[in-house]
Formats: structure tokens, sequence, C-alpha cells
């Protein structure tokens, strides 16, 4: 059941046709224990033929899901990576609440610790993608180390994002998922100075929806962050993709031969 932004007498009941993620013949279908007694994810384990030594975590955006993410977990894969795409708490595939950042970092923390103890790989990136990103910049300045942190167009002060962003109703999904004394704890930019694992931001330069100047905030709070900007880029960057993948898949490439 979900609210309507600015309506908050309206709510809204969505049936799904499935509430797990389907079986696929290209990867394994796994699930891991969350942060929470009460979370479980689910998620997608894809195994390279050529094993490099080496595994990603993929997370999806906001509304999203591991199928989502299962074609980045194969090309990760053919690169010659372990790859789990995960679904973050609160969606398809997972137990739990949509906490915009505040506990899945920590699902995130966990999930590393499995996959390390499932594959052998002790070098584990994150890659994600908008809340996504956010939740893995969020998850890169905890204790934990990663070989390396891509964050794709990633929120990362809920603070000023609203004013920023050229969408309607932000706000109020804001006020729906994230108490206010929570809004730092979410925001990535407040516990930049944190982040050591080399970090890859990719944003489009016409973003409207999260704008670039959330990444840019990033690199000013921590200058070793990356920022790979994409002009005419808008959220998604799906028309990007074969500008932006190679320079990705180079970068993890490098961070992850590095860390043997």
């Amino acid at each position: 059941v979900l609210a309507v932004p600015g309506e908050p007498s309206i709510r809204i009941t969505i049936a799904c046709a499935w509430d797990g993620l389907p079986e696929r013949a290209d990867a394994a279908l796994v699930r891991i224990p969350g942060a929470d007694p009460d979370v479980v994810l689910g998620g997608y384990l894809f195994r390279p033929e050529m094993q490099r030594g080496g595994a990603v975590i993929v997370l999806h955006g906001y509304a999203s899901n591991a199928a989502e993410t299962a074609g980045t977990g194969r090309l990760l894969a053919a690169a010659g990576w372990t790859a789990l795409c995960l679904s973050q708490r609160g969606w398809i595939g997972s137990t739990g609440r949509e906490d915009q950042g505040l506990r899945q970092p920590d699902d995130v923390l966990c999930a590393a610790e499995w996959l390390q103890r499932e594959t052998g790989n002790a070098r584990v990136g994150v890659l994600g993608f908008s809340q996504g990103g956010q939740v893995a910049l969020l998850a890169a300045a905890r204790d934990r180390p990663f070989a390396f942190i891509v964050a794709y167009f990633p929120c990362t002060d809920l603070r000023t994002w609203p004013q920023q962003a050229k969408a309607n109703g932000i706000e109020y999904y804001l006020e729906d998922f994230v108490a206010p004394e929570d809004i730092a704890r979410c925001s990535p930019v407040s516990s930049a100075a944190r982040i050591g694992a080399p970090t890859l931001l990719i944003h489009g330069e016409e973003d409207c929806i999260v704008p670039i100047k959330q990444s840019e905030a990033m690199v000013a709070a921590n200058p070793a962050i990356q920022l790979f900007r994409v002009p005419g880029g808008e959220h998604g960057l799906r028309e990007h993709h074969g500008v932006v993948w190679p320079t990705v898949l180079a970068f993890i490439d490098r961070e992850l031969e590095a860390t043997r």
C-alpha cells in the first residue's frame, strides 16, 4: 500500500502477479539473511565461466528489484567477475520495509560477507543505480572495506535534493520514508570523508530527477571520488550505455585486479 504524494488521505494498493523473483537459467536464485531478524534478501548469483577472483554486488533503484539488474549481472559475469544482483529490503524478492538508505547499507554488508563465504572471493565491490548508488555509498562509509564503489546517478544529500530536482513530489516521498532525524544518516555526503574505497560516480548532466549537483557534492566532500559526467544524459542513462559501460568496466577491472 502506497501513499499518494501530497494526498495523505489517499492510499493505493498495488497487486503483483508474483512476490518472489522468477527463476533464471543463467543464474542461481539465492536468499541471504539481512541485517535484521525479519529481513531476508533475494537475488541472483551469476558465476562466470572463467573466474577472475573478484565479485560485485549490484543494487537496483527505487521501485525496482534484482530482476531489473540481471542484465548488468550477466555482463559482469561475461567479463569474468562473480555478480550478485540483490533485491533491497522492501522490494520484490526480499522481506522488510523500504527505508531509503537507513538500514539497507547494513544489508549490503551482510550480503558481502555471505558472498565471500559462498564464493571464496575476498575482493567485493558494489555497483548501484540511483537509490542503489546512494546505498552503495552509505555502505562504503561503514567499517567493512570494499574493493570499489560505482554509483550511477545517486542521491547524496536528502536535505538539498527536493529543491534541486525538477521532478514533483520528492518532498512527500521523503516524508513517507525518512524521519527528519535520519536525513543526515541517509545522506552519503554526510559520511563522504569516511569512504576509502576507490569510488566512481556516473551522472548525466541533464538529469532532472537526481541533478548532477548531488554527485558534485560528494566530490566536494571527498576529492578522491571520481565523477564521470555524461553530456546530455538524463536519469537512467539507457541511451548512453554504450558510452558509459566501457568506462565502468575498465574501472572495475582495474580495481579488482589491483586488490589481488
